[in-house]
């Protein structure tokens, strides 16, 4: 954000600063700015059930929402108030803002503190405790203004906020369990509701989901990220905070070891070692010490590297979240199960029949507390499991496997030896199986370790200090060889030689227009016995899908398609050729295959482009009125980009992508990941205030190693750009490409398109594929636009290529649809699947 921006905003939302001012200096007048509040400080202005409704001070309903708690509350608070609170005014405006302000900041203290009183005389644990509780928080109103408010925003950023929003407050109620935190969640949910009430999402034509599901590849995977990044943050929040209010805090694997000293753990072994008061005893005096205290962080931290790897679509990512969950779900949970008589004796009664509706609720959810976090973060990445599907070179995953078990292989039988040579220093009698068994124990974190066999704790000497760190040691080389195994090039099924023999092919002989994205994610190179010849192949259902044309020598397509297909009859999968043009034809005509159009490629000549004369006019006039406007267009690549554009080009795409209500297509259709090559172009559409108006990116097409010219592949514009910013972009791209000595300029491929008929040109009877064809074509035209976009291409008078499917036998054009199913829309399940039919119905 510029200054002038900046200062822009400041002026637009003088009630959240006035708020900001208002905080800082209640802060000051009562002393919370320094420390926390004094006792008559809380009881007048603090709200809580007791204060309200024993004591009568009902002001404190809105006075808490003025006061900060404490220095760290009044940082917090005055910064959501300039930031939070000023994107709402921004969205609402200041009338609106003191609606949702008030009606929120009421919802939600009013509804938390009539729960806690109803709660408290119903005899539910957690109100009973917190019903002498004075809350002072600033936060609550602000946040339910701020959910409120992205009812106004776009479909992207309504989602984005709610979903993190949402998901930190239900970590803090379970992990912190603070009446504050329950206020703000009810505010939280006021806003939802009173956003919907309102119907303030009208102007961006959405209503107060929670959730749109409709995203990019990419947003998808941080949504995921994130929560599994908040469920690993949560035991740490317990932690800090050194909360008991709820059983997820007190159930937990970072739950504080106590602290035992090596005289009570002579006394409670004096009977027998293996009693369970000793054993106890043991493991907890075992678990002190700084090893202890950082092998119990072990899972947030492999969850946290979990996370990072989900960003990127990572396949070991999304498995090494998965299993981590599973152990923390499997050892956790059963911490907390208790007995009838136990939990009769917690309550104070004597008898299980005298326990009442509340209290049976508590034991139950006591008792599964430990697994309902773990089960939520699972089922959300069993969901979206097809988000993750980029898999790491198979050599880097080798060395990966093969240095974590040296080090555990070195780690352990150092332990090992040195436990045998000092069995004597064991604090208590240890075999040569007990230090066996022990080992294990060295590498796993104390919630999964206990219970494993007879415990044994050296006394000193090497051998403590192997016990403390080794298992520290093998997760520190564990963790790291993760992060890089999640940096590491991502083609599973091509060698680094292959990938490289690809790109000097596709440099050398091009591949036609569409050759550049056979360097595309999902795309494995295919090489000739000689590597003089490639093809970008992609097995999914059985079918070997081609993409475009073979990268070889003109004159040897032949041979290169054959090889091909005599490599696929030896691995028994059907080879289809997609999007291959028109030249590549007479070899299947003489193999005796058939082939059928899927699609129309628009070339525009740039040599002796000119935009005069009337059938110009719908491109000229754009172009003209965007200079007049001051638009600049931009030719550059991603890396060139600051980091303020390039997050306009991710919000504007996102933006594009959430208000599809289909999922994204991929294959030939590339997205943000395949923008960011470093041989992809960038054409952008810039205001005179320096925003981004549209975008488009181009794949350079390649002959004898030199560009000779460019395909477009994305195309994104903003909602309020200028009427035509894409026909300036083009024609931008056109007369640039002209400027540089003319070539190639490919406006793509449009599936299910055809090419109009020439003045006298009679159709020909179309085949039974055909059909199904059309009816395709016209069934996506609403959800997806194909032939909008064709006719719109149209203005640019290009010339047509058809692009055609070719396959051996009709009796294999099922498994090839699927296959090309999967391909275009690889992240569909059984779900969307069933979503997309009923929008495709609509």
């Amino acid at each position: 954000m510029t200054r002038r921006q900046l200062l822009a905003f400041l002026r637009v939302i003088p009630l959240s600063l006035s708020l900001a001012a208002t905080l800082l200096l209640t802060a000051c007048v009562f002393g919370t700015i320094a420390h926390d509040p004094t006792k008559w400080v809380g009881q007048t202005f603090g709200a809580g059930a007791h204060n309200v409704f024993v004591d009568g001070r009902w002001w404190t309903i809105a006075t808490s929402w003025f006061v900060p708690y404490d220095p760290f509350q009044a940082v917090a608070a005055v910064i959501a108030a300039v930031v939070l609170l000023g994107i709402a005014e921004h969205r609402l405006g200041a009338a609106r803002t003191i609606v949702a302000f008030l009606a929120t900041g009421t919802i939600g203290v009013l509804g938390g503190v009539t729960a806690q009183w109803l709660g408290h005389a119903a005899g539910e644990w957690w109100s009973r405790h917190t019903i002498a509780d004075v809350t002072l928080d600033p936060l609550n109103p602000i946040i339910g203004t701020l959910i409120t408010a992205t009812a106004c925003f776009g479909q992207l950023w309504r989602r984005r906020i709610r979903l993190v929003t949402f998901a930190l407050l239900i970590m803090f109620v379970c992990f912190d369990g603070d009446p504050s935190n329950v206020y703000r969640l009810l505010a939280a949910l006021g806003g939802l509701a009173l956003g919907r009430l309102g119907r303030l999402g009208r102007r961006s034509g959405a209503g107060g989901h929670l959730l749109q599901l409709h995203s990019s590849h990419a947003e998808s995977r941080n949504l995921v990220a994130a929560v599994i990044a908040i469920t690993a943050i949560g035991p740490i929040v317990s932690r800090v905070t050194h909360s008991h209010l709820t059983p997820f805090a007190t159930n937990t694997y970072l739950t504080p070891q106590q602290s035992v000293s090596l005289a009570a753990v002579r006394r409670s072994c004096e009977a027998a070692v293996r009693s369970e008061a000793c054993q106890s005893a043991l493991a907890s005096y075992g678990h002190q010490g700084a090893g202890g205290f950082w092998l119990g962080f072990v899972p947030v931290a492999l969850l946290i590297v979990a996370a990072i790897g989900l960003r990127r679509g990572r396949r070991f990512a999304f498995w090494l979240a998965a299993v981590v969950t599973v152990v923390i779900a499997v050892t956790n949970s059963p911490i907390r199960l208790i007995s009838a008589s136990e939990f009769i004796s917690l309550r104070g009664g004597d008898d299980f029949a005298n326990l009442s509706v509340v209290d049976l609720v508590e034991a139950f959810v006591t008792a599964i507390s430990g697994l309902l976090i773990p089960a939520v973060a699972l089922t959300v990445l069993v969901l979206t499991r097809r988000r993750f599907t980029v898999r790491v070179n198979g050599s880097a995953l080798r060395r990966f496997w093969l240095s974590v078990v040296v080090t555990f292989v070195l780690l352990a039988a150092t332990y090992f030896v040195a436990g045998l040579v000092s069995l004597p220093n064991y604090m208590y009698a240890a075999q040569p199986g007990d230090v066996a068994l022990d080992v294990l124990r060295r590498f796993l974190p104390r919630s999964v370790r206990d219970g494993l066999g007879l415990t044994v704790v050296p006394s000193g000497g090497f051998t403590a200090f192997a016990f403390h760190w080794v298992g520290v040691a093998f997760w520190a080389v564990f963790i790291a060889a993760s992060l890089w195994l999640l940096r590491s090039r991502s083609r599973a099924n091509a060698t680094a030689a292959n990938v490289a023999r690809h790109r000097e092919l596709l440099h050398t002989f091009g591949g036609g227009t569409l050759g550049f994205m056979s360097t595309w994610e999902g795309n494995t190179p295919w090489l000739t016995a000689d590597r003089n010849g490639a093809l970008a192949v992609r097995v999914l259902s059985g079918v070997a899908i081609v993409l475009g044309d073979p990268l070889c020598a003109p004159g040897r397509e032949a041979a290169v398609i054959h090889e091909f297909i005599a490599y696929c009859d030896r691995a028994s999968i059907t080879p289809v050729f997609y999007s291959v043009h028109s030249h590549v034809l007479e070899v299947f005509d003489e193999l005796g295959w058939r082939h059928t159009s899927v699609g129309e490629e628009t070339l525009v000549p740039t040599d002796d482009l000119t935009l005069d004369g009337k059938r110009w006019q719908k491109v000229r006039y754009p172009l003209n009125r965007g200079r007049s406007e001051g638009i600049e267009a931009v030719w550059t690549t991603w890396r060139e980009l600051s980091l303020t554009r390039s997050a306009q080009i991710l919000a504007l795409s996102e933006a594009w992508v959430s208000e599809k209500q289909l999922p994204e297509m991929g294959f030939t259709l590339g997205g943000i990941d395949e923008l960011k090559h470093p041989d992809v172009r960038l054409m952008l559409a810039v205001g005179p205030d320096d925003r981004l108006q549209a975008v488009t990116s181009w794949l350079p097409v390649f002959r004898g190693g030199q560009i000779i010219g460019w395909t477009l592949d994305f195309m994104r514009r903003a909602d309020d750009s200028m009427p035509g910013v894409m026909e300036f972009v083009l024609a931008s791209v056109a007369l640039h490409i002209k400027a540089q000595g003319g070539g190639v300029m490919s406006l793509s491929g449009a599936p299910l398109a055809t090419k109009p008929l020439a003045p006298g040109e009679c159709a020909e009877e179309p085949s039974g594929l055909a059909r199904v064809l059309d009816f395709l074509a016209r069934t996506l035209e609403p959800a997806y636009g194909f032939q909008s976009l064709f006719r719109y291409k149209a203005k640019f008078h290009p010339q047509y290529e058809t692009l055609s499917l070719a396959y051996p036998e009709a009796i294999s054009l099922p498994a090839i649809a699927l296959a090309l199913g999967r391909a275009y829309l690889p992240t569909v399940g059984t779900r969307e699947a069933l979503s997309l039919l009923r929008s495709l119905g609509r």
